[in-house]
This record gives structure tokens, sequence and C-alpha cells, in this order.
């Protein structure tokens, strides 16, 4: 979901044709996905913390364009599970993309 965030940010038009649902990694359509928004996980800082700096200390992230996280699942009900354990809210792409876009 980071290309939203982007595109926000750039100004620039994206299409986005499908979402992978986080627990199957199966495609999902964007307009009949639930996504969770902000929880305590986010896949892309996972991958890339930053280590530590010369000097020892741990390094603090500062920016993220994937933060918040959105997390795209297929059903409600894996939505809500999910948000019970990490947080968050739910929303629709119609929530966070626009009406006018798919």
């Amino acid at each position: 979901m980071c290309a939203v965030s982007e595109s926000k940010q750039e100004g620039e038009t994206v299409e986005v044709l499908a979402l992978t649902d986080f627990d199957t990694g199966k495609e999902i359509q964007p307009g009949a996905a639930f996504l969770v928004k902000g929880s305590d996980v986010n896949p892309c800082a996972e991958h890339s913390q930053p280590g530590p700096a010369t000097d020892k200390r741990p390094m603090q992230v500062t920016y993220d364009r994937c933060a918040p996280s959105l997390l795209a699942f297929a059903g409600r009900p894996a939505a809500e599970a999910f948000l019970r354990a990490h947080g968050g809210t739910i929303v629709t792409w119609k929530d966070i993309h626009g009406a006018a876009r798919p």
C-alpha cells in the first residue's frame, strides 16, 4: 500500500488493480477488501529496520512512506481478529482512496 502513500505525496495518480490478503497471500479486489490501518504490524518497516549507529546507540526511524501500515483482508471477521491482536482501525478502499478511484 506504499503506492497509495507515494501517490498522495507526489501528487500523481496510481491505479491499484489488486491487493494481497494478509492472511492467505491471495489476490483480492480493492473494493472488496477490509483494510486495517495503523496496526503494530508494518511489513515494510520489519524488513528495513536501521541498525545501530556507529556509536552503538539504536537509530530512530523518523520517516516511513508506508506508515501507518495498511493491511488488506478478504473478510471482515479476519480483519477484526487481526485488529484485536494488533490494534488499528478498519477502513475500506473507498475511505482511503476516494470514491472516484477503483
